[in-house]
C-alpha cells in the first residue's frame, strides 16, 4: 500500500540522498578532451567538440530530450513570440553554394528594401559571406552564420551587396542599406468562409501571438 501511494518512489528518493562525486565521474570527459587537443591529427574547436559532448548527454537521456544551442534557443523564442528583430528575409542556399533570399517577409524592411526572391548575397557589411564560413561547416551551419550576420538589434542598418540575375541581360550587382526593425511573423496564414457556411482558418504553427490572430 505504501509503495503504491508513493508511487514507488521511494527507493529513488532515497538513493538520491546519497552523495555522488561528480567530479570524479566527469573527470573521462576532461581526460577524453585533453587527448583530442593534444594528439588529434587537425586542430578542433574545443567550443565544439564541448557542444557535441553535451548533445551525446542529452540524447542518452530519452528520445524527448535533446541538447540546443543558445543561438538556437534564440531563434525559437523569436519563432514562438510571433516576431523577431532582424530585416524579414528568409534565406537559403543555392545549387551552386550561393546564399540567396527565398522570401522576403509582406511588409518587412527587407520587402521595403526592394530585395526579391533568387536575389544573391554576395557580401554583408562589406565582407564576403564565404568569410563567415569556417572548413567543415554544414550548409546549415554556413546559413546560420549568414542569417546571425544579417541580425541585429532594432534601430541598426545592415549593408548588403546583392547579385540580381536577369534572363535576358548580365546580372547587376548593387547595395542594399536596411534598417533593422522589429518584424512580426504571423501564425494564420489564410482564412475564408466556406460555401458551406463554416469559417476556414490555415494556422501554420503555434505562436504567442496565434489566439489574438484568430480573434
Amino acid at each position: 500500500l505504501f509503495l503504491l501511494l508513493t508511487n514507488g518512489f521511494f527507493s529513488k528518493i532515497s538513493a538520491q540522498s546519497e552523495k555522488t562525486d561528480i567530479y570524479q565521474s566527469i573527470e573521462p570527459i576532461g581526460h577524453t578532451l585533453q587527448i583530442i587537443l593534444d594528439e588529434y591529427v587537425k586542430e578542433v574547436d574545443i567550443n565544439k567538440l564541448v557542444e557535441g559532448a553535451l548533445i551525446g548527454m542529452m540524447s542518452s537521456l530519452d528520445r524527448h530530450s535533446s541538447y540546443i544551442s543558445a543561438s538556437d534557443l534564440k531563434a525559437l523564442k523569436d519563432d514562438t513570440q510571433g516576431e523577431f528583430e532582424g530585416i524579414g528575409v528568409s534565406i537559403k542556399m543555392d545549387e551552386n553554394q550561393n546564399v540567396i533570399v527565398f522570401m522576403p517577409i509582406v511588409n518587412s524592411p527587407a520587402a521595403k528594401a526592394g530585395l526579391k526572391p533568387f536575389d544573391i548575397i554576395r557580401k554583408i557589411d562589406d565582407v564576403p559571406v564565404e568569410e563567415l564560413w569556417k572548413p567543415g561547416m554544414s550548409e546549415q551551419e554556413k546559413l546560420s552564420a549568414a542569417a546571425d550576420k544579417i541580425r541585429g538589434p532594432v534601430g541598426t542598418k545592415v549593408k548588403l551587396t546583392i547579385e540580381r540575375p536577369h534572363p535576358d541581360r548580365e546580372a547587376e550587382t548593387f547595395d542594399v542599406v536596411v534598417e533593422r526593425a522589429k518584424v512580426p511573423l504571423e501564425s494564420i496564414k489564410e482564412k475564408r468562409i466556406l460555401p458551406s457556411g463554416y469559417g476556414y482558418i490555415r494556422i501554420s504553427d503555434f505562436k504567442d501571438t496565434t489566439s489574438r490572430e484568430i480573434e
